[in-house]
């Protein structure tokens, strides 16, 4: 899985290559891969012009001109390839599909946040290592924010008022 550094290189790489450029054609292998289906993917992608990819966290963000977006989460992602060839640069991009259409106005237009008063727990009270399945914190940490804005998410603190990790 690549790192966010890694992530970085991959951003940079592409906006040096791609903004400008139109999508002569597109793939879609899988028809799951692309979630509106693949004869519509292949159409709409059709045309589009590439604009510069920017990352939210693992996932980067192909946008284009029409506004629609190109969303490649790197844990998932097979590989990218960019091959330069006689007809234009040919972009490869290998992944799994994610159910994000429900989440793609967030990637795109932010997230509201709440630190609620509920604190992570300490690792030195339990090892971060130690995989429980022990949520509740996040869980009430999660209704307190709702209480206060439906659409929020949570952002814990540490016991020391830092972001937590």
């Amino acid at each position: 899985m690549p790192e966010i550094p890694d992530l970085e290189g991959y951003r940079a790489y592409f906006n040096k290559r791609l903004p400008g450029l139109t999508v002569q054609s597109a793939e879609a292998p899988i028809p799951w891969m692309a979630r509106m289906g693949r004869e519509e993917f292949v159409e709409r992608m059709k045309g589009q012009v590439w604009l510069p990819a920017f990352r939210r966290a693992k996932y980067l963000l192909f946008p284009f001109e029409s506004g629609d977006y190109l969303v490649v989460h790197s844990m998932l992602t097979g590989r990218f390839e960019y091959v330069e060839s006689e007809g234009g640069p040919t972009v490869i991009v290998e992944c799994m599909p994610l159910p994000l259409k429900r989440r793609a106005s967030l990637f795109r237009d932010g997230i509201d946040i709440v630190i609620p008063p509920t604190r992570r727990v300490a690792p030195d009270a339990l090892s971060p290592r130690a995989k429980t399945h022990n949520y509740l914190n996040l869980i009430m940490a999660d209704l307190e924010a709702k209480s206060q804005d439906k659409d929020a998410w949570s952002v814990l603190l540490d016991a020391n008022g830092h972001l937590a990790p």
